[in-house]
């Protein structure tokens, strides 16, 4: 997500469906690990925070522990 995503892309590459994808956002732009911007095209487009790169690093760690 280096230049950010819609949340049509998100669902399609996490395997999500619509709703379930929107909870999971709104909880992450809550936490601001994500930022939620207008594209171009009139889309909101969402963009991992370094707060959120942090969250994903350390969870990367603990998988890595675990595997």
């Amino acid at each position: 997500m280096g230049n950010g995503c819609t949340k049509t892309q998100i669902v399609y590459k996490a395997n999500l469906n619509f709703n379930l994808a929107g909870k999971y956002l709104a909880i992450l732009v809550e936490k601001s690990m994500l930022t939620a911007l207008p594209n171009i095209g009139g889309n909101i487009e969402y963009k991992l925070t370094s707060h959120g790169h942090d969250f994903l690093r350390r969870l990367s760690n603990v998988e890595a522990d675990l595997g």
